[in-house]
């Protein structure tokens, strides 16, 4: 089931993401897209395009996602199936991911406090 949410004001969209089996930003162009790391931070499985911004996030080799790489019906299908299966790449690849974004943000946190 796909749920089109539309535009959801910022203080609701934790609740989303942690309703959501898995996110998909399937796009041509993107120039750094937030969203992924949000998905990642909240623990859901991140499917995106092959291109570079998505790629940077999930990783060349697919270390913290998955990539769709045939652009196909069947090709999405073959992912969504992994990722809603009881894979153990997949719970590994979510933590990848969570670990990844948790770097970032205090990363963040401490060149802030560096700043002030």
């Amino acid at each position: 089931r796909i749920y089109f949410a539309g535009k959801v004001d910022r203080e609701e969209i934790w609740s989303y993401y942690r309703d959501t089996d898995v996110f998909i930003l399937l796009s041509k162009s993107e120039g750094n897209p937030t969203v992924i790391r949000e998905a990642m931070y909240m623990g859901v499985p991140v499917i995106g395009s092959d291109i570079p911004s998505i790629c940077a996030l999930v990783g060349e080799n697919e270390e913290r996602g998955l990539l769709l790489r045939e652009q196909s019906a069947e090709g999405l299908t073959k992912i969504l199936e992994q990722c809603l299966g009881d894979d153990v790449e997949i719970t590994e690849k979510i933590k990848r991911g969570q670990e990844h974004i948790k770097k970032q943000v205090e990363s963040i946190k401490t060149i802030n406090e560096l700043v002030k």
